[in-house]
């Protein structure tokens, strides 16, 4: 069975922790000490020496840590499981250079003080999600299996979920041999069958499922999990737009670096709650289709973004973008995207451009159905799209837009 470090499972505390790394790195310290990284870590209340943590004798406590032998200090062992955690979730990258970190990992940074914001949590989904472990026995996303098994097994015991880090690989047939150490088993007749200690499979189920609790993506009720799903009686945030007087401070530069799931989200921005583009394993991939996007345009055109996903600019003409993901949702994704864009277009882009032409366009990663192209064609709305096999297509309307910015498809 793979392993996954197991010191912390608070997102609170490895946000504290990323903002330790943060600022050692800029400081020119060395990430791999783990002496002076797990001091730093205690300092930061990161690792709170059980139950004797306090931050007045912090000091005090350092000492007597620094007395015993190197091996069984507990704030080296916290240095060097929370740096390995943070190199396989993306978070710090070790070049030759040295170690820095990602950009995911500087915008959670500011976001530290709200580590389950919507934008930081979306941010910590991805990163669990891209999770890769590896082995002898091969690679595998732990974190994205553990979210199949429940999905897949409604009811779950808790302690099963730990088998997500049994999966070999990501292959079905692997996913199918962990769902036959499920089905008609107990939690420990199944461990048994793999001779996994008790001990291992309390490590197993301590850091994941916490995660995904926190991000609200499991819910665990008498010891069984499930897939979160929204809650139909929690209030809506509504957008708000018809009390302000202007939109000016809502919107800002497009910067292209802010992407694959780091574009920062403005704190007078309003987080579309509603949209799955901007939630969990889907967010990267709409920031890599809006990047890859952006990219076909002339660098000298202003490029603006706010509550829409891109607003491009020429002479007396914009083009407001709005980018969808489609996995088997391509009819809702687009009954969305059309709404957004009619909306956008009201309440954001005319009152500050009245007199300019506006092209609204729909960006998604795989081609529409040609009833869906036709029903965006009527609402005078075009469409582009990813080919599988690279470059861009669209609807006639569509490659007729971005004609008009200097874009050839």
């Amino acid at each position: 069975m793979k392993n996954f470090p197991h010191q912390i499972n608070r997102l609170e505390r490895f946000a504290g922790g990323l903002g330790v790394f943060g600022d050692l790195v800029h400081g020119g310290a060395d990430l791999t000490d783990d002496g002076a990284v797990g001091d730093a870590l205690a300092r930061a209340g990161v690792y709170t020496f059980r139950e004797t943590y306090d931050p007045a004798n912090v000091d005090q406590l350092l000492e007597e840590e620094h007395a015993k032998p190197a091996s069984s200090r507990g704030t080296r062992t916290m240095a060097r499981e929370l740096r390995r955690t943070f190199l396989q979730l993306g978070l710090v990258n070790d070049s030759d250079a040295g170690f820095e970190l990602s950009r995911a990992a500087g915008r959670l940074t500011q976001l530290d003080h709200e580590p389950l914001a919507p934008e930081a949590g979306a941010i910590w989904s991805a990163a669990f999600r891209t999770l890769e472990v590896v082995d002898e026995s091969g690679s595998s996303h732990p974190y994205e299996l553990m979210i199949r098994l429940a999905g897949e097994r409604p009811g779950i015991e808790n302690a099963l979920l730990g088998l997500a880090l049994e999966a070999r690989d990501d292959s079905d047939r692997e996913f199918a041999r962990v769902l036959e150490l499920v089905d008609g088993h107990s939690a420990n007749s199944a461990w048994e069958r793999l001779g996994v200690s008790p001990f291992q499979r309390q490590n197993s189920v301590k850091i994941l499922p916490a995660v995904a609790r926190q991000l609200g993506e499991l819910e665990v009720a008498d010891g069984r999990a499930y897939v979160a799903l929204p809650d139909p009686s929690a209030p809506r945030e509504e957008h708000g737009r018809r009390e302000r007087r202007t939109v000016r401070s809502r919107r800002r530069r497009y910067d292209r670096t802010r992407s694959r799931g780091l574009r920062p989200v403005s704190r007078e921005l309003t987080l579309r709650s509603y949209d799955p583009d901007l939630l969990a394993a889907r967010y990267a991939a709409h920031e890599e289709c809006l990047s890859a996007f952006d990219e076909l345009f002339p660098s000298d055109l202003a490029r603006w973004e706010g509550d829409y996903d891109l607003l491009v600019l020429a002479t007396l003409h914009a083009l407001l973008v709005e980018v969808k993901t489609l996995r088997s949702d391509a009819s809702h994704q687009t009954r969305l995207a059309l709404g957004q864009l009619l909306y956008y277009d009201h309440f954001d882009v005319h009152p500050e451009w009245p007199d300019w032409a506006l092209h609204r366009v729909l960006v998604v990663d795989r081609e529409l159905d040609p009833d869906l192209l036709a029903f965006l064609d009527s609402h005078s709305v075009g469409a582009l799209w990813l080919r599988p096999q690279g470059g861009w297509a669209g609807s006639d309307r569509g490659v007729e837009q971005v004609a008009r910015f200097g874009v050839e498809l």
